[in-house]
């Protein structure tokens, strides 16, 4: 009898239900099964490929002694095979999502309507992990501020090219952790390639900092953008912001409170306008224990956004980290105030943390986002 290969599909099992239905509550059992669905959601078919190998094995090793045996592993490898193609199929919906969300907006989709094949789709398929360019470089540990914390990565192309726009990104990690070294590798090196200056900023976390410290060195690290852009050939007016998670909630606030000397302080007079936003599973409420009605807000629900600049949020609907609500109401709110309606897009099926590998999903944002910034940019970015 294969138990060896029986209790294989049943632990490959468990990750797929993880992925497939994940719990809001207790908070215990919600986050191990983001942890345990979180990679598979976004590489169902690796699952499908180990799925094949271990009833191969079985099969040549003959480990099925009787025919209960095989209608055994016939049947949990066709129950699990069904909840591997689910979330695929839920993920392959990103990209007519997304082109959608983007038509709303009054944008037309190039790269992310169904019509357009991705140029690194089977690269995708077979190495879903983000490598960066030998066209891009990457200059490390770039100080932005007198806090050991405060340092940026800066990527650019090796020809660097003059005139392209600049985007900052700012990890996720609920304020307690997270790193610079980590999520959304995918848009940062597309973006470089493309002739854009990226930085990705560490900040200081949780319990040493604050809301208020968070704020200041997200806003002193766009102000470093904004100063330093021209000395990689980046174009320091058009500074694109994004974040994950709690990275898209200071994204948020910082677009929402440009030159609003209470959030830079020290640094009143310093450039931190901000061009457009991209958020991503972004938590949008007021910081941990903080008001709503707070003398220095800490959720861009409650700011004034008349003067906004465009936004493009994104989150998936099984979100069990960071509600898909909170977009929900971010996105209502700017097609309410905002002088541009924003690009909304919720992913059937997507998980907290999708941009941590490059998957199907994350390759039809980041086609969407390209087609967001080339739309609301005043001037189109350098191509390759």
């Amino acid at each position: 009898m294969p138990y060896g290969l029986y209790f294989s599909i049943a632990g490959l099992g468990i990750f797929v239900a993880a992925a497939l239905w994940p719990p809001q509550r207790p908070r215990v059992l919600a986050n191990i099964t983001y942890i345990l669905g979180m990679v598979i959601n976004e590489i169902p078919h690796y699952g499908a490929l180990l799925l094949a190998i271990w009833l191969g094995i079985s099969i040549v090793s003959g480990d099925f002694g009787t025919p209960a045996d095989i209608t055994v592993a016939v049947a949990l490898t066709a129950l699990v095979a069904a909840g591997l193609f689910a979330l695929g199929w839920r993920a392959r919906t990103s990209r007519a999502i997304v082109a959608a969300a983007l038509r709303d907006a009054g944008i037309e989709p190039a790269r992310s309507s169904n019509e357009h094949a991705t140029r690194r789709g089977w690269q995708i398929t077979l190495f879903p992990f983000a490598v960066r360019p030998r066209s891009v470089v990457r200059e490390r540990n770039v100080s932005y501020g007198p806090h050991r914390k405060q340092q940026l990565d800066v990527y650019y192309r090796k020809d660097r090219p003059t005139g392209g726009p600049t985007l900052l990104y700012l990890h996720g990690g609920g304020y307690f952790l997270g790193s610079k070294h980590h999520e959304a590798r995918g848009l940062l090196y597309r973006f470089a390639d493309r002739g854009w200056v990226c930085v990705s900023a560490n900040y200081r976390l949780r319990p040493q900092a604050g809301f208020p410290d968070h704020m200041a060195d997200a806003k002193r690290a766009l102000a470093w953008l904004h100063e330093h852009a021209g000395d990689y050939g980046g174009d320091g007016r058009r500074v694109v912001m994004s974040g994950s998670s709690a990275g898209a909630h200071m994204s948020s606030i910082s677009a929402l409170s440009q030159q609003d000397p209470r959030y830079q302080p020290g640094f009143e007079s310093a450039d931190t306008s901000v061009s457009a936003v991209v958020g991503l599973y972004g938590y949008y409420g007021p910081y941990y224990g903080d008001d709503w009605n707070a003398a220095l807000p800490s959720s861009p629900l409650v700011m004034d956004a008349s003067s906004a600049p465009p936004f493009f949020l994104t989150h998936g609907t099984v979100d069990n980290n960071a509600s898909v609500e909170n977009s929900r109401e971010l996105a209502a709110k700017l097609r309410a105030e905002a002088p541009t309606r924003p690009v909304y897009a919720e992913l059937p099926g997507a998980q907290h943390g999708f941009d941590l590998v490059s998957s199907w999903r994350f390759e039809a944002i980041l086609d969407g986002i390209e087609d967001f910034t080339d739309a609301v940019l005043p001037v189109s970015v350098n191509r390759r």
